[in-house]
């Protein structure tokens, strides 16, 4: 598992370019896609929302069915802050009907941000990926 510091290392050198971001995986030990992800996912279960924020910034970068089940998760933090860049972080999962059928669930709920409402909106038409 990797630390904290670690993954705020990884996030900020995924706002970079691909050798800064091959630079700090070389520093870290070379973590796999698969470990990067596991930490993440792990990251989202944080009682610190500014954890599972940071950990979101790191989903949206990856793939597959365990880095989806973080967004999800995200989706429907109690956290208004950890939704919305759930949301921010989605446009890669739209493939997965779990993502999209949460995007239209908040679209709808009237309970939900008006913000954050129009952002899942946008998201589930494309226009903010």
């Amino acid at each position: 598992m990797l630390s904290l510091e670690a993954m705020r290392e990884i996030k900020n050198a995924y706002a970079t370019d691909s050798a800064a971001i091959e630079a700090v995986s070389e520093r870290l030990g070379n973590p796999t896609p698969d470990e990067v992800v596991d930490t993440a996912f792990t990251g989202m279960g944080s009682d610190d929302r500014n954890v599972r924020v940071l950990m979101l910034h790191i989903l949206k970068q990856q793939s597959g069915e365990k880095a989806m089940r973080g967004v999800v998760a995200g989706l429907s933090d109690p956290m208004r802050r950890v939704r919305s860049v759930a949301v921010m972080s989605s446009g890669s999962y739209l493939h997965f009907p779990e993502i999209t059928t949460r995007l239209q669930e908040m679209v709808t709920d009237e309970r939900e941000k008006r913000k954050i409402r129009s952002q899942a909106l946008s998201m589930l038409a494309g226009a903010a990926q």
